[in-house]
């Protein structure tokens, strides 16, 4: 498995469903809390990291 850091950038509703299903299929390696944007608190990034197949990895 190799480790991929993604970005989620999106409705904060959205970003912690995504992160809740990725936490039930064990893909998840870790998660950093929700910054939410400035001017949109609805709205916000989060830095996460997921385990993936090396053959399914791409530059």
């Amino acid at each position: 498995m190799q480790h991929i850091d993604v970005d989620l950038v999106g409705p904060a509703q959205a970003v912690a469903h995504i992160v809740a299903r990725l936490r039930e299929t064990d893909v998840l390696v870790s998660a950093r809390e929700l910054v939410p944007n400035s001017e949109n608190p609805e709205y916000g990034w989060r830095s996460i990291t997921v385990a993936v197949p090396k053959h399914a990895a791409r530059d």
